[in-house]
């Protein structure tokens, strides 16, 4: 029977773009013939569904991103350990152990956690390969490369497509890729990317600013970037100038907010004793174990709060 689906996913994320393809996917696979929409959503000071509508005629689902205490969100999966905004949402969920809301902070990805949860618990067989998606939206979203320079190479098609996507394209350009993403490689899709050879200029220009600009304040590389589309950068491109230092804080501008990412150097020799998410959640952010990211209304808080966390990280 055909049903008007609607997926939520995490906006400008390889692994949120990705995890929304794979559900469509699914869901096509219990609704034949129904018609898809897709909203990203990213994170910000304000509850993230404050002004959200449901429709509770459409199959409503959300991956990879915060906890949706509305009833008509039918199908909710992400594995973010910053997965509830409030206690009373987490509270809210664990209340109501439903079946079709997936939480499990251990998976590397969400693809993988969907892949996984939905084929085994409800005999999920996708008519299509995904095993490549789950392969690098695990090795991107755990920043599972070999070296930081590894992490700003452009030539694979799937880190062109994490490129892409943070450098914020216009909904109806996601949307196509992500449709595209349901029965296409990677390969195929990384060359239907508009603007990607102008994106690849910028990121080997950001490259050599972080060269020139980066400062390091005892263990942690500080790097603000006050550049036009400064979001597009690579938050592991801080780690380039100064390999061996173990955490790095960068900050740029970006609709009104100052955005600040906080992160592990996954090729630090020691051992990383502090929670990132855990940090980035208490001012109002999230991530995961190792890398988080939080938006401030405006410079002077987040000026505040990069000095406490630079703080905070030397003193771990």
């Amino acid at each position: 029977m055909a049903k008007n689906c609607h997926i939520y996913y995490h906006a400008h994320c390889f692994d949120g773009v990705s995890s929304a393809a794979v559900m469509a996917n699914f869901l096509a696979s219990r609704f034949a013939n129904s018609d898809f929409q897709f909203t990203g959503l990213g994170y910000s000071l304000e509850h993230p569904y404050k002004n959200l509508v449901l429709d509770p005629d459409c199959v409503n689902a959300c991956v990879d991103f915060r906890f949706c205490p509305d009833k008509d969100m039918h199908w909710w999966i992400d594995h973010h350990i910053s997965a509830f905004f409030s206690p009373e949402d987490q509270s809210l969920f664990e209340e109501r152990k439903d079946p079709q809301h997936i939480f499990d902070p251990t998976i590397r990805s969400c693809v993988e956690l969907i892949l996984s949860r939905l084929a085994s618990d409800y005999q999920y067989e996708p008519n299509f390969k995904f095993a490549e998606f789950m392969r690098w939206a695990a090795k991107i979203d755990s920043a599972d490369f070999s070296s930081p320079h590894e992490a700003v190479d452009l030539s694979p098609p799937a880190m062109k497509l994490a490129a892409w996507l943070r450098s914020k394209p216009c909904n109806e350009h996601v949307d196509k890729i992500i449709r595209q993403l349901g029965h296409q490689s990677l390969e195929h899709v990384s060359r239907l990317l508009p603007g990607i050879k102008e994106i690849c200029k910028k990121q080997t220009t950001m490259v050599s600013e972080v060269r020139q600009k980066a400062e390091l304040r005892g263990n942690v590389v500080v790097y603000h970037d006050s550049s036009e589309n400064a979001d597009t950068i690579n938050k592991l491109a801080l780690y380039v100038p100064f390999p061996e230092a173990p955490f790095s804080v960068g900050s740029y501008v970006s609709e009104g907010e100052v955005k600040v990412s906080v992160g592990y150097n996954p090729w630090s020799k020691g051992i990383c004793g502090i929670n990132i998410g855990t940090i980035c959640q208490s001012y109002g952010g999230g991530g995961h174990p190792y890398v988080g990211g939080i938006s401030f209304a405006t410079p002077e808080l987040a000026s505040v709060a990069i000095n406490e966390i630079v703080t905070l990280l030397n003193n771990s």
